[in-house]
């Protein structure tokens, strides 16, 4: 997912949009949204009523499960890339890298494939509400991309 991402902020000349705390939380996103995955969907983890299932009440078990797992990973001083970031950019940080996990959810791909749609037309690069949405495509895009690959790369 992440080496598509790269491509697509060349292709599009996304580094003249987003700021450098925008690319860095995407990348990010991208290299953790599948952060140990068991191999199952989220349909087979709310029908067998997996621990992450249920954990996660049947919301976006393993969605939500891959966050839990970056941050934990992120907490630990080694690993931790946003530790010079003040307690309330990490806090913005976090809840940006959550939303473009989440967003990863194929169950909510129809509503948020709409909501790009709704503002395409009208797109303001200044609006916060349209670039975090242009993120959550663009994860979801990648994210997707694999099966468009050749097997042999």
């Amino acid at each position: 997912v992440s080496p598509n991402d790269v491509c697509l902020i060349h292709a599009c000349r996304l580094m003249d949009i987003l700021s450098k705390r925008d690319l860095c939380v995407l990348l990010t996103a991208c290299i953790c949204h599948d952060l140990d995955h068991p191999g199952y969907n989220n349909t087979y983890q709310i029908n067998a009523r997996t621990n992450l299932a249920v954990r996660y009440n049947d919301m976006s078990p393993l969605e939500n499960h891959h966050c839990a797992v970056s941050f934990k990973i992120l907490s630990s001083p080694e690993c931790n890339i946003f530790t010079n970031l003040s307690p309330e950019e990490f806090k913005e940080v976090r809840g940006d890298m959550i939303i473009l996990i989440l967003a990863t959810d194929m169950a909510r791909h129809a509503e948020i494939l709409e909501n790009f749609k709704q503002k395409l037309d009208n797109f303001d690069y200044s609006s916060e509400d349209h670039l975090n949405t242009l993120k959550m495509i663009l994860i979801k895009a990648c994210d997707i991309s694999n099966e468009c690959r050749p097997l042999l790369v």
